[in-house]
């Protein structure tokens, strides 16, 4: 076991970048479903999100987000039924990521 955490711990900075990074990402499509309608991604306004294409594990995800940003959660689950836990893990991610980098500035101001 000790092997093992002094191997993980010379990975730790590349652990809390990629962390910070997924943070970022989840507060930008959860802030961006705040700000996007549906009428938005039906109209082709983001082409990226509107190819047609085949069925998908990620197909209706984005009318999903954009739901559940409405308080809509039953609409949200028919478009896709794992959207509205996805969107709760990036609100978390993005609330505990944006706490660890907080935490961190305020421990380097205080040093």
């Amino acid at each position: 076991m000790n092997k093992l955490r002094l191997k993980l711990s010379a990975y730790s900075g590349d652990f809390q970048i990629l962390w910070i990074l997924s943070a970022v990402v989840s507060l930008v499509v959860v802030v961006g479903s705040f700000f996007l309608t549906i009428e938005d991604l039906d109209s082709g306004v983001l082409s990226l999100l509107s190819v047609p294409h085949d069925h998908c594990l990620l197909c209706g995800m984005s009318h999903s987000m954009i739901l559940m940003s409405d308080w809509r959660f039953e609409a949200a689950f028919s478009w896709n039924s794992g959207g509205p836990f996805l969107y709760v893990l990036m609100v978390v991610n993005g609330l505990l990521g944006s706490a660890a980098i907080a935490r961190d500035i305020l421990i380097k101001n205080h040093r």
